[in-house]
């Protein structure tokens, strides 16, 4: 009997041996990407992806209305298609944070809506090509809980709009700048490695601007003005890319 109680004793304590032995070995991971996680102060990332917002639809109607909505089959354009008609560049985004305290962390967004190219025809020998874009800079503050990370800040914003023509060089372009706001959201995986994927969507509040008058040159038919149109730059940006953290 004695035997058998000192086989159970023994029988114990090996199993808590066991045990805390467990619960430290599963510890030091967690200790490990906590202190990963309070070493790295700064990460940085470059989205790319698309925007979503009113400019084009508006910049399209404009341009309609005004009697650029011929469809033509030309030399310039191998086949024809529907006018007016927008080119759109991709959109790029520079995100950087510095933790401050966890969860709060400031930081700044320069963001680029790249350039649109809205195209319309009035006849065959009337073309009107207008560009538009948007700069933005940012300071935020954000908060993060594990991989997401919500953001808030003002922004200073610079709109750009010109009338494109078929010389060497096409006008300068006609640039206001304008204070706004950037909100976003933003998820991080994996959490605490050094290099990461960003994925994120951003509301950029800039505001509007005037796009206009215009009169292309008309070589045959009586000459077609686009008026002088606000054009609403705000925008929603959806976006993905690699990161670093250090």
């Amino acid at each position: 009997m004695k035997r058998l109680a000192g086989c159970l004793r023994w029988n114990s304590l090996s199993v808590l041996a066991t045990v805390f032995m467990w619960i430290g070995c599963g510890s030091i991971p967690l200790q490990a990407q906590e202190s990963r996680e309070k070493s790295r102060t700064f990460q940085a990332a470059f989205l790319f992806g698309r925007i979503s917002g009113p400019a084009t639809s508006e910049l399209e109607s404009a341009v309609s209305a005004s009697g650029f909505a011929d469809n033509v089959n030309s030399i310039r354009f191998s086949t024809s298609r529907n006018y007016p008609f927008t080119n759109k560049d991709s959109p790029k985004t520079f995100t950087a944070q510095y933790r401050l305290r966890s969860p709060i962390s400031v930081g700044v967004i320069i963001a680029t809506t790249g350039v649109s190219e809205t195209i319309g025809h009035q006849g065959f020998t009337q073309s009107l090509i207008l560009n538009h874009a948007a700069r933005s800079i940012a300071v935020t503050a954000s908060a993060r809980f594990k991989v997401l990370r919500f953001e808030f800040g003002p922004a200073w914003n610079q709109t750009r709009v010109r009338e494109q023509v078929s010389l060497p060089t096409s006008p300068a372009w006609t640039t206001e700048n304008k204070p706004g706001f950037i909100a976003g959201a933003s998820l991080a995986v994996p959490v605490y490695w050094h290099f990461y994927l960003d994925a994120g969507v951003q509301y950029r509040y800039i505001g509007s601007s005037v796009i206009g008058p215009y009169t292309p040159t008309a070589y045959a038919e009586k000459a077609a003005t686009f008026p002088a149109t606000q054009l609403n730059f705000n925008h929603w940006f959806f976006g993905i890319g690699p990161g670093i953290r250090f």
